[in-house]
């Protein structure tokens, strides 16, 4: 269940390039032992534009204003202010996290930089065998099994207008089939009051942001810093990582007072009372609603991405 490691020359792509073909690279120091190939494996600190993230050939949709070139907007030239997102623990003698296919990292320009091919094929980093032994996880194996459930092909992450109850159930069965004790897990859901909405800004919809009724995700338990057991939420289609339910309400809450509520696994999705229930056939459901948003979110990206 290995995430492939970005190596050096691994290829990026910008959801903020007007020509979505255009394909840059990030370079690091070589470093041939440990890597233990012709290339040097990529590690959080390489995040210097013009020395490792090398600006892609491609104008910016999120800079107005005319160009050198033409065309209404500015060249692509990153600014890097924060740190890679979905990085995994180190291999060999790298003490650092490294960056694999699936890290990404935020542009100030308002744009996000992923790594869209990693530059090799063999080396993986795993999520370690022991993992799921006793269903708590270090706040790092949180990272990973975020990593490598944000690297699912078969979830749609850049849908969010709607289908969290599909994605909250399918990584459950995911961490389930990986060993994890079923009742280890939980979901967490926030409901918006009367009158009020949750509203979540993304660049996976045209009008940036996307507004739910109700929104679900998988729970994991993990020990923190103090030792304390606390459940983390795993919800990439908001969130960079592992968070506390508090700050994933957080992210949705846009500034009202939702209702929360932490429960086990079972229950699927509300009914129109507004309980939570659990549903007849809950696998085949969901794997026909991701196999819908799976098309909807090509659509949406293909449509978005041919526009300014």
């Amino acid at each position: 269940m290995g995430l492939l490691i970005a190596v050096n020359g691994a290829k990026t792509s910008c959801n903020g390039a007007v020509t979505q073909a255009a394909r840059g690279e990030v370079l690091g120091t070589c470093d041939v032992e440990a890597a233990g190939c012709d290339d040097s494996i990529l590690t959080e600190s390489d995040k210097v534009v013009g020395v490792n993230i090398m600006p892609l050939p491609s104008n910016c949709k999120y800079l107005g204003g005319g160009c050198l070139g033409g065309g209404g907007k500015q060249p692509c030239l990153p600014i890097i202010t924060t740190d890679w997102n979905n990085t995994a623990s180190g291999v060999g003698d790298i003490d650092e996290r490294i960056l694999t296919e699936n890290s990404n990292i935020i542009c100030q320009n308002g744009g996000r930089i992923d790594i869209v091919d990693p530059n090799q094929t063999t080396i993986t980093t795993n999520v370690p065998d022991d993992i799921f032994d006793d269903g708590i996880l270090t706040m790092e194996e949180a990272e990973e099994l975020f990593a490598y459930l944000a690297a699912q092909e078969d979830i749609a992450f850049a849908y969010p207008i709607d289908g969290c109850y599909a994605r909250a159930h399918i990584m459950t069965q995911k961490m389930i089939e990986l060993g994890m004790p079923a009742d280890e897990l939980g979901k967490a859901w926030t409901f918006a009051q009367p009158g009020e909405a949750l509203r979540v800004d993304t660049n996976h919809d045209p009008n940036g942001y996307v507004q739910w009724g109700w929104h679900v995700a998988p729970t994991i338990n993990v020990v923190d810093e103090n030792g304390n057991i606390v459940p983390m939420v795993i919800d990439p289609s908001i969130e960079t990582g592992p968070v506390s339910v508090d700050d994933w309400v957080e992210t949705s809450a846009n500034g009202g007072n939702p209702d929360v509520k932490v429960t086990d696994s079972s229950p699927y999705a509300p009914n129109m009372n507004g309980d939570l229930i659990e549903i007849p056939n809950p696998d085949a459901s969901a794997e026909e609603t991701m196999d819908l948003y799976l098309i909807l979110e090509e659509e949406s990206e293909n449509s978005y991405e041919g526009g300014d």
